[in-house]
């Protein structure tokens, strides 16, 4: 009888509709989110490297993400040859989140030298994962 009691209480909160989420951690939640891009260049077989201040940036400049992992291609200083035979190479790029309100933002690799990478506009989606042909600057 105590135990079919307990029972019926846990399934009463289980199946209640209303669930609270303390909006704190819906924040923290939503700040540990990341977007990422895989990435495609024609790089006519030259050695290529990303930069850590490699942005994605809102069209307006006010919102920016910042660069946090690099796969299949080093991080500057360092150079590294990942063409393909059809001349192209890809790497993924796994940058912090942006704030929901933002539709669509831009690739830029901000750089002291000329060449940096850039990507057209891209459109937010659901999953922020996207594919983007980059461009040399």
């Amino acid at each position: 009888m105590v135990i079919e009691s307990a029972l019926i209480d846990c399934m009463e909160k289980v199946a209640s509709p209303e669930t609270f989420i303390d909006p704190q951690l819906l924040e923290q939640l939503e700040e540990e989110r990341s977007i990422i891009v895989h990435c495609k260049i024609f790089s006519g077989g030259d050695f290529l490297r990303i930069w850590k201040t490699t942005y994605l940036t809102q069209q307006n400049g006010s919102e920016r993400a910042s660069l946090l992992f690099a796969l299949q291609i080093s991080i500057a200083p360092q150079w590294c040859f990942i063409e393909r035979a059809d001349g192209w190479s890809y790497f993924t790029l796994i940058f912090e989140t942006l704030p929901k309100y933002v539709r669509s933002f831009a690739l830029q690799e901000v750089i002291p030298e000329p060449g940096g990478f850039y990507s057209a506009l891209i459109q937010r989606n659901k999953t922020d994962v996207y594919e983007a042909t980059l461009m040399y600057d």
